[in-house]
């Protein structure tokens, strides 16, 4: 599987929905690291598709929630104030689940420009297995974290192309 909980550790049910017909692939966690170690350029693909997603729900739940802190304002202060310090909390791990987030990131950036070799792999943790090391992917030198999260994916067909060859 991936998505948020195997790229950021962030646990909760999601549900998916294709605007136009597709394939789905169902990749084990082994599988994914082998396919980030292969090539890291879908590595940050997925990475930066998978943050621009979560950040606009994470957007659109601060809407939610001032508009509830506003409505509840009117009739029931506690309960407001309540909410607010819970708005305050969560954004407040937003931030340093970000930071910590993109300093790894750039971290990894920086050592794939600069050749040496790294570990790439989608726990985020130790594990029981053998880390796969490799050198730098050619492709991704001069690519800096800036590149890697600024501009749009520019050809999300890539992820599934790449993918998909990993199937037959």
């Amino acid at each position: 599987y991936f998505g948020e909980q195997v790229l950021f550790g962030l646990r909760r049910p999601t549900d998916h929905v294709a605007k136009t017909r597709c394939n789905t692939l169902n990749l084990s966690r082994q599988s994914l690291d082998d396919i980030f170690n292969e090539r890291p350029e879908v590595a940050f693909a997925m990475m930066r598709s998978i943050s621009t997603d979560l950040e606009g729900k994470q957007r659109l739940y601060t809407v939610m929630m001032r508009s509830a802190i506003w409505l509840m304002g009117k009739t029931d202060p506690n309960t407001s104030a309540a909410l607010t310090l819970q708005l305050a909390f969560r954004r407040a791990e937003q931030r340093k689940h970000k930071s910590l987030t993109q300093s790894a990131i750039t971290a990894l950036s920086d050592s794939i420009e600069s050749g040496e070799q790294k570990i790439v792999g989608s726990k985020g943790r130790a594990s029981s297995s053998v880390p796969v090391s490799r050198p730098a992917s050619p492709a991704m030198k001069g690519t800096s974290a800036v590149d890697l999260f600024a501009k749009p994916l520019e050809d999300e067909r890539l992820v599934a192309a790449q993918l998909g060859e990993t199937r037959g």
